[in-house]
């Protein structure tokens, strides 16, 4: 008889924040599940590449080799900056979150061995609208990743934020966003690429169909002044 092995539940907890999560475990991958959502997983995920967090880090180093600072909003379990440490060990990364629970449990638990030696994170908590409309400095790199589970803030595609945004990315640098469409994909494109066009000069968008959910997309906004 085959055996396959299942994911194992190794924390459970309730955020006022984000609600009920949970780090779930199997061989030595690790996951967190947000309201039933699959919101990071460790840096050893199988096929990581191919997730949206390695697309994210591949984009990301193909559009700033040589970035010397990023401004990454939306930490979750860190997925994103351990795998740009891991390709890009000279970046500075600032990384904002709005709830210490849920990233501080979910980066004890996914194990990621970048985030604890190295010293290139600094994390900070905090409301990313507030945070990035108050910046006064300026990134190579900014990634904004801002899902709470399967919510989305509608803050996070309003003019404001966006113009705040391009502000804060250097006249060289690159802001990459990631959104979910589950209905109408082209027309959502299309509707958020204006609004970003109306604050950078060239606006790009990539498709990643993820293994998680058949029926929706994640789409990368790739953002130039």
């Amino acid at each position: 008889m085959l055996f396959f092995p299942t994911w194992k539940i190794i924390h459970k907890g309730t955020s006022p924040i984000s609600g009920d999560f949970r780090i779930e475990k199997k061989d030595t991958v690790t996951r967190l599940v947000v309201e039933g959502y699959i919101q990071s997983v460790s840096a050893n995920f199988p096929d990581i590449k191919n997730t949206v967090w390695g697309n994210i880090a591949s984009l990301a180093k193909d559009e700033m080799p040589i970035a010397k600072n990023a401004l990454i909003l939306g930490i979750a379990g860190g997925t994103v900056p351990a795998l740009l440490i891991d390709k890009m060990s000279n970046l500075k990364i600032t990384g904002v979150d709005y709830d210490p629970e849920v990233v501080g449990k979910s980066i004890k638990f996914l194990n990621h061995k970048l985030l604890k030696l190295h010293k290139s994170l600094k994390l900070t908590y905090a409301d990313a609208f507030k945070y990035i409309t108050k910046n006064k400095q300026k990134y190579d790199l900014i990634i904004a990743d801002l899902y709470t589970g399967g919510k989305f803030d509608p803050r996070f595609e309003q003019s404001g934020f966006i113009k705040a945004l391009a502000c804060g990315v250097n006249p060289h640098g690159a802001v990459i966003i990631n959104r979910i469409f589950i209905s109408n994909i082209a027309k959502e494109i299309a509707t958020f690429a204006d609004k970003l066009k109306k604050s950078f000069g060239l606006v790009e968008s990539k498709r990643v169909r993820t293994k998680f959910y058949e029926t929706s997309y994640n789409i990368l906004f790739v953002c130039h002044l």
